[in-house]
């Protein structure tokens, strides 16, 4: 694989298509649990490759879930080692491998956790989980994040939704 002299800056990392959630909103619908993703070795040959042509930041996100990728937490160190700033978009469901992984990160690292709701009865009707979890327990885990790491930066992210929203065919909770 040859690259030119400069790459990009920074890159958006989908590790894997696996998801543990049925958001009828989800833009990555037709892609999940496809069984695609990448293995460590190809990550990390990728990683160096980019590295050398001028990366700088690397954002875990979409396609799926990235800490249902059995190497997340590999992955993220190995980031961390590369000097590289890194951003992780999760759905918080697997918040353990959050947790593990904050020690490595530092400002301007960021965490942002998709929430959605205001409420753990909206949160499951929005997300449809298909494992046991609730917000108060993502919430209290994003605590915990912050009382490891205090210079990590944490955030929900929220999307907005009003009567009458249709998304493949099913009306969503306002």
């Amino acid at each position: 694989l040859s690259f030119p002299q400069f790459g990009p800056a920074f890159i958006n990392l989908d590790l894997t298509t696996a998801c543990n959630y049925h958001c009828p909103y989800c833009v990555d619908i037709g892609i999940l649990n496809s069984g695609s993703q990448f293995g460590f070795s190809q990550v990390c040959q990728m990683i160096d490759n980019l590295c050398n042509h001028g990366l700088r930041a690397v954002l875990l996100i979409g396609g799926g879930e990235p800490t249902l990728h059995k190497d997340f937490v590999s992955v993220v160190r190995y980031l961390k080692e590369k000097g590289l700033q890194v951003g992780i978009v999760t759905n918080g469901s697997f918040m353990d491998k959050v947790i593990e992984v904050a020690k490595y990160l530092r400002n301007p690292d960021w965490i942002r956790v998709s929430l959605d709701a205001a409420s753990n009865e909206l949160f499951q009707e929005i997300h449809r989980p298909n494992i046991k979890i609730n917000l108060t327990d993502i919430c209290n885990k994003m605590n915990e994040i912050k009382n490891i790491n205090k210079s990590v930066i944490i955030g929900g992210e929220y999307t907005i939704i009003w009567k009458g929203i249709e998304i493949n065919g099913i009306e969503l909770p306002e």
